[in-house]
């Protein structure tokens, strides 16, 4: 089973943002995901003061299932 699992990352410019374009592309990803290649479970890690990625993630459906703590450093 664990080959049917799936890190997603994702990325919007700034000028497009706000807009609810991304919830609607991953929902629609996803689902073809689950529904064309078999998979089983779809994760987002976002970093944790990324307020605007967590909230796009619950409007796409996923579930807030914990927080990773020191777990990537990005740079300054």
């Amino acid at each position: 089973m664990y080959c049917k699992n799936a890190e997603l990352a994702y990325w919007l410019g700034a000028d497009f943002r706000g807009k609810g374009i991304m919830p609607q592309v991953l929902e629609m990803f996803v689902h073809d995901l689950f529904m064309e290649h078999d998979m089983h479970r779809v994760w987002a890690r976002p970093f944790e003061q990324n307020e605007s990625s967590r909230k796009v993630l619950q409007k796409a459906g996923f579930a807030f299932e914990g927080l990773l703590k020191i777990i990537i450093r990005k740079a300054d």
